[in-house]
Order: structure tokens, then sequence, then C-alpha cells
């Protein structure tokens, strides 16, 4: 461990304690009880990088048990060991963590009733049960700013928020726990933004992609920037080509099916995060992207995933990460500047066995947003580029692992990165746009 008996010219090992907290030894930080602080770093389970307790009136419910300061980082990283759960996928918005563990079980905690399914105890992981047709049967879960999708047994479940008619109900009312949309089963995959929903609905060979909410930048793909759609609405008809992954921000969407990538809404001007090589402002219906040159579309991608106003990544079936758009908060892995004439560029520093990219900045709707990290898996193991300050900011340092990186830097060597999501909260002091503060991660074992 670091020796930090000194901080900023306040010798610690002279405070007993700091706002009724008591401080362990000369170095430990600010605990409940002796009991809860751990030196050695947590590898396993489900663990937040940075990002803890920021502002609690924001993110309580994602305050973990053991609070760290990793000697594997000389002191600069502020790690919390969240739960002992092994996870299948699991997302956290502003208000709301929900995740499905490898049971299939869907659990909950958050901010207050609105948020969560209990009606008490918000900010502890509770099961949801009595949903659905059983409390094992959850295959999919996306949160939003302040609403959330879920998927029983195909069964498709909404609750939050609804003023934006993003939960595709017909109407704007709140809905307080997770109720049932329709009576159809052949709900496949929801993903869940600011104001709107993307899903896909039938059965293999016959799928078909569905969205609800406002309509503005164009990202519901309902050919119109204006008004709200209020109900499920197609978006893309079947053609035969089943989806392989959805995802959308409040600006942009991108799906990809039968090896084809496609995308709609509003492409960062100059940004050209859509990959099309247009900076025209709004595209309101569905195109293919993933060109790779002037006239070459890439044919194998099985995932894309989108920064609200940046850039954009795609990820192949040989496990490759293509990347377009700017590299603001040096995002831009290989070389500076924007993706050559807006088409994609193969990142090549790390490897070709990625598998995952962090969902990113689903929330906020700021013209002026600051994107921080990003974070993905890459051979199993969980990497972490971009802006990092925001990470080390719990324990005001910012050179946690390299700051600004353009190069992914692994995190976790150890053991196998199963699921990993960027951590989103408003800033300290309220209000405003919400930034990366933190990589949730899991290890399962």
């Amino acid at each position: 461990m670091p020796n930090i008996s000194q901080k900023n010219g306040i010798d610690m090992g002279n405070i007993a304690s700091i706002n009724g907290n008591a401080v362990v030894g000369s170095f430990d930080p600010l605990t409940s009880s002796a009991s809860d602080f751990v030196e050695t770093v947590p590898t396993t389970n489900m663990i937040l990088y940075g990002g803890t307790s920021l502002r609690s009136s924001q993110d309580s419910f994602l305050n973990g048990p053991k609070v760290i300061f990793s000697s594997d980082f000389d002191g600069k990283f502020a790690i919390t060991q969240q739960n002992t759960k092994n996870w299948t996928k699991f997302e956290c918005g502003q208000n709301t963590f929900a995740g499905i563990d490898t049971d299939g079980k869907l659990w909950m905690c958050g901010t207050d009733n609105l948020y969560t399914q209990q009606s008490s105890d918000f900010t502890t992981l509770t099961q949801v049960t009595g949903v659905g047709d059983s409390d094992t049967a959850w295959t999919d879960i996306s949160v939003g700013n302040n609403h959330i999708l879920a998927i029983n047994s195909g069964k498709l479940f909404t609750m939050g928020l609804n003023n934006w008619h993003h939960q595709g109900t017909g109407g704007t009312s709140s809905i307080y726990s997770l109720t049932q949309f329709g009576t159809d089963s052949d709900w496949v995959m929801v993903c869940a933004s600011n104001q709107q929903s993307i899903a896909v609905k039938g059965s293999s060979g016959n799928q078909a992609l569905y969205s609800a909410g406002r309509n503005v930048y164009g990202s519901t793909g309902q050919g119109t920037t204006s008004g709200n759609t209020t109900t499920w609405t197609e978006a893309i008809a079947s053609d035969g080509d089943d989806y392989t992954h959805i995802t959308m921000s409040y600006y942009t969407s991108f799906v990809v099916k039968g090896g084809k990538a496609y995308v709609v809404g509003w492409g960062g001007g100059s940004n050209e995060l859509r990959g099309d090589n247009d900076t025209t402002a709004y595209i309101t219906t569905f195109i293919q992207t993933g060109k790779i040159d002037a006239s070459t579309y890439g044919t194998n991608w099985t995932k894309a995933y989108c920064n609200n106003r940046t850039h954009s990544y795609l990820i192949n079936s040989s496990g490759e990460l293509w990347f377009t758009g700017t590299d603001q908060s040096s995002y831009r892995i290989n070389t500076s500047g924007h993706a050559k004439d807006g088409y994609y560029v193969k990142v090549s520093e790390t490897g070709d066995n990625w598998t995952h990219i962090a969902r990113h900045d689903l929330q906020t709707n700021s013209t002026s947003a600051n994107h921080d990290a990003q974070a993905g898996i890459n051979n199993g193991k969980l990497y972490i580029w971009g802006r990092h300050a925001t990470l080390g900011s719990q324990v005001n340092d910012t050179t946690v692992i390299e700051s600004n990186t353009r190069i992914p830097q692994v995190v976790n060597t150890n053991n196998t990165c199963n699921y990993c999501q960027m951590y989103m909260i408003h800033p300290e002091g309220g209000g405003g746009m919400n930034t990366a503060r933190g990589v949730l991660a899991c290890f399962n074992t």
C-alpha cells in the first residue's frame, strides 16, 4: 500500500474521524467500521472501478460493502466490490441497477419505488419475484435514463417514467412496477435509452425491429424527427435475417442483423459517427453502414456500439474491433483525428478477440456532452481507455492507469471478465449532463 499518511499537507495520522467516520490507521479510507476495509484488491465477482460515492443522492444504490485503495495502482484507483453474484448481463442507469444472473434471475436496486421493483429498501439488491412465467426465465434487461425494459419467457415488461411514450403503452403515465406490455410472447431483445426504446420481436427467420418514444434526431427510425411514437411500431420489417445486436443512444441507433450493420439518427456532424461518409444532420430511416472504404461494406458484423455524439464501434465475427468518429476525449485508439472519410478503421493494437464494448452515454441529452472513459472485453480481459480522470476522482487523482490513453489498458489480468458497463451519474453537485464516472464489471466464479 502507498504511504498516504499525509494528504494535501494534512497529517492523516492525527485525524481520528471525519464526519463521524473513523479513520483506520494513517492511510486507510473512511469506513463505517474497521471490518469494511480490505487491503487486498478484489479480482472476482462484480467490481466498480472508480465512481464511488461522488453524489450520494444519485449513486448511493451502488455503494458496495468494501471500499478499497488498490496497491496495484498505487492508491490511485477507487475500487468497490459490489456483490458476489455471477452475471450474464446488467445495466446501470441514473436511478437503477438491474441485472440477470447466470440462473436467469432478475435483480434490481435503485433510488426509489419508481425505478425498482421492490416497494422498500430500494438500495438493497433484491431479486424480482412473482413477475412473468418464472422467476428464472429472464433473458434480457435494459436500463435507460428513467425507464426499464425486460423480457421474461418472451414477454415484454416495462416500468419507470413514460412521459415521452418510450414504454410504448400509448399513454404517458409512470409505471411503478414491471408490467407486461400486450400478450405476445415472441420478444427477443430490448434496448432503453433516454427518451426512446427499440426492441426485436418475432420468431427466428421472421424478426422485426420495433421502436417507441421521442422521435427527435430520428433515432426511433420512424421517418421523422418530430413528435413521439406512442406505441411499439415497426421500424424495420422482417426480411428473413435474425438480429444479433441492437443498441441506441439519445441521438443514434445501431442494429446488426444477418451480418450487416444498420444505423439511423444523428451523425454528429463532422464526427461522422454513423460511418456512412455523410455529414447530413439526421437520417430518419435505417440505412446500411459498416463501410471500410468507399465501396466496401463489412458483411460479417456481430455487434455495434455507439457513443451519443462522437464515435461508434463495430465487432465482426473474427473478433476485430472497428472504429469511426472523432478522438474527442482520446477515444481514437490508433491515430488521432477523425476516422478517414467517415469509414470504419480497424483497431490493431490489442489483438482480435473482442467480444463486447461497454454501453456508453445512454443518458445524456446535452449538446456539450463531456464523454469520458470507455471499456470493453478483449480475449476475456477487461480493457479501459479514453479519459480516465473521472475514474480516479474519488481519491483526487487523475492518473488512473494512463490518463487520456488511446491504447486500451488491461485491468484485472488474473480473471476472465464476463460483462462490463459504463457507470453513468450526474456530475458532483447535481444537474447537467451525465458522465462516465466508473466501469462496472463482473468476473464470474
